[in-house]
């Protein structure tokens, strides 16, 4: 009779143990649906990012960054930008001063 409810008390157990991961376990085939789309999106960027980083190496064997900054022209904008919002302080003050007084 021992023998008994220790085999029901193994079995009590199992079927504890099958039912609070019964959940779990429908979901396996979409997370290894899930887990296939990752890893083929994975090789896919991974493709992507070799042929960028040839690109680039092709693209910067020439490049001397000494002869570019070297020959930068300087950039004339900030100058007009200068005179730019001058112009916008004067026509402020001229419309402040233009405002009657009460």
């Amino acid at each position: 009779m021992g023998a008994v409810f220790r085999r029901a008390g193994k079995t009590s157990n199992a079927h504890r143990e099958f039912l609070t991961n019964e959940n779990l376990a429908k979901t396996l085939p979409e997370r290894t649906r899930e887990f296939e789309t990752a890893k083929t999106e994975l090789a896919n960027l991974k493709t992507e990012s070799e042929k960028a980083g040839k690109d680039f190496n092709e693209a910067s064997k020439d490049y001397d960054r000494e002869t570019h900054v070297r020959e930068k022209p300087r950039s004339p904008k900030r100058k007009s930008d200068r005179r730019k919002r001058g112009r916008i302080w004067n026509t402020r003050e001229n419309a402040k001063r233009s405002l009657p007084t009460s």
